[in-house]
């Protein structure tokens, strides 16, 4: 994913650049993203939603895991 943004490569966190496409795919990116699969608020995707850029506001989500280390619903 970091080769697809290379102007933030050099400043992410590390774990951008072992992220691939196939991480998001799966939802196992890491990210933190709370996005309960219950009756509950849908946090980050509502955040997500009022921002004007929703490519920025995914990129500065901070990392809860390693990517491929859990499954996340986003």
């Amino acid at each position: 994913v970091a080769s697809l943004f290379p102007e933030r490569a050099g400043t992410a966190d590390a774990r951008w650049r072992e992220l691939t496409l196939q991480h998001l795919l799966d939802m196992t990116s890491g990210l933190a993203w709370d996005e309960p699969l219950r009756d509950a608020v849908p946090r980050t995707m509502l955040e997500m939603a009022r921002s004007r850029q929703w490519v920025d506001f995914v990129l500065a989500q901070p990392f809860a895991q390693a990517p491929g280390a859990g499954f996340n619903y986003n």
